[in-house]
């Protein structure tokens, strides 16, 4: 098993913004990528449900525990910037 060392931070938002329009927003930010050379990954989530379902989290769960009682998810979205695909020994946080 390999391991690795990503980093990953989301935020839940509740907004009548479009979709497109925060993917717009959070596109045109300069993220600083840990090396040089990678680039930082962005994706904004239409939110469903209170589990947060994406590409970027693999072994855990993400659950909004504030919207458990939500029933309409409509204004709800999830943005998420990601940079990973580092060794191990990156970082010493990554051992």
């Amino acid at each position: 098993m390999e391991t690795g060392m990503d980093f990953f931070a989301c935020i839940l938002v509740k907004t009548e913004r479009s979709q497109e329009e925060l993917r717009d927003c959070l596109n045109n930010q300069k993220f600083i990528p840990a090396k040089n050379h990678e680039i930082v990954e962005t994706e904004v989530i239409k939110l469903q449900s209170i589990q947060l379902k994406t590409k970027y989290v693999e072994h855990e769960e993400i659950e909004f525990g504030t919207l458990k009682n939500e029933v309409n998810f409509n204004d709800y979205y999830v943005l998420i910037i990601y940079d990973g695909g580092y060794s191990a020994d990156f970082d010493i946080s990554g051992h």
